[in-house]
């Protein structure tokens, strides 16, 4: 399953609380670059999505457990993608 990326940054933020500065300087993205993933008005590249998951990976952590820990957030942004898509047909 694909996930939103703004959702997954934020989950990660929020996780790991820190501030768009923190996680910049951690993972050698610029803010500027956060805060345009995070509102969805960027994708990510392939470069920042790896930054991204080598974070966690450092901190024994995965994509997969963030899903399950922020469950509520993306089961919701999935039932939008789907009801989005339904709505067309």
């Amino acid at each position: 399953m694909r996930y939103d990326f703004s959702l997954v940054l934020k989950a990660v933020r929020d996780k790991f609380l820190l501030t768009q500065g923190e996680l910049s300087a951690i993972v050698h993205i610029s803010v500027g670059a956060i805060t345009e993933l995070e509102r969805a008005k960027r994708k990510p590249s392939i470069a920042s999505r790896k930054k991204i998951n080598y974070f966690l990976v450092d901190n024994d952590y995965s994509l997969e457990m963030l899903v399950e820990d922020y469950k509520s957030i993306f089961e919701k942004d999935s039932n939008e993608q789907n009801n989005t898509h339904g709505s067309k047909s």
